[in-house]
């Protein structure tokens, strides 16, 4: 991959860059002997100062997968200085994450494991969500800082891999219909 900087005075910088992933496997323990993903990405950020205490950064980044099609995933991140001492973020962002060549056609047996991928296996799709305050203050002659992070998480068909109930040396890659996190 690669990025560039663009700037347009004290207002406005951009960001654009690409990135090209490109996994091939082969061999016994592969589905079908071989498999292939590629993937091509094209992503801009843009850092905006509409006043001198807002930084405002919108994100897009458009991918094309040979699997699973084509995605515009857009993120979004505000930073407000309260005072010189205390700050606020708040950050969305879209994921968008496909199975790897492993997880969608490994095979390996031995007699300790059974591990299957999984063809029909779904990109995982995700909201991301949070909230940053930081305060720094000076106690005695020491810096001090204080920080509070609340998230929140939306997964659909998230990847993970799971036991078989009847065997439970067999495992496989299977997809997590919905998972959520919140958190302090």
């Amino acid at each position: 991959g690669g990025t560039g900087f663009l700037s347009a005075g004290d207002q406005v910088d951009l960001q654009i860059g690409y990135q090209i992933s490109l996994e091939r496997v082969g061999g016994g323990r592969i589905l079908d002997e071989e498999q292939g993903i590629e993937e091509y990405a094209l992503y801009s950020s843009a850092e905006l100062h509409p006043f001198s205490k807002l930084i405002v950064r919108p994100g897009l980044r458009y991918t094309q997968n040979s699997a699973f099609g084509s995605q515009l995933i857009p993120s979004l991140q505000l930073k407000y200085q309260l005072q010189e001492q205390a700050q606020v973020r708040i950050s969305y962002g879209r994921g968008f994450r496909s199975p790897s060549v492993r997880e969608l056609y490994f095979e390996f047996v031995d007699s300790n494991h059974r591990i299957f991928g999984n063809p029909a296996l779904q990109p995982e799709k995700s909201n991301h969500l949070s909230i940053n305050t930081l305060f720094q203050y000076q106690l005695a002659s020491t810096d001090v800082k204080a920080d509070l992070n609340l998230f929140y998480n939306d997964i659909r068909d998230q990847i993970s891999i799971g036991q078989d109930a009847n065997d439970v040396t067999s495992t496989s890659y299977l997809n997590i219909a919905r998972f959520k996190t919140l958190g302090a």
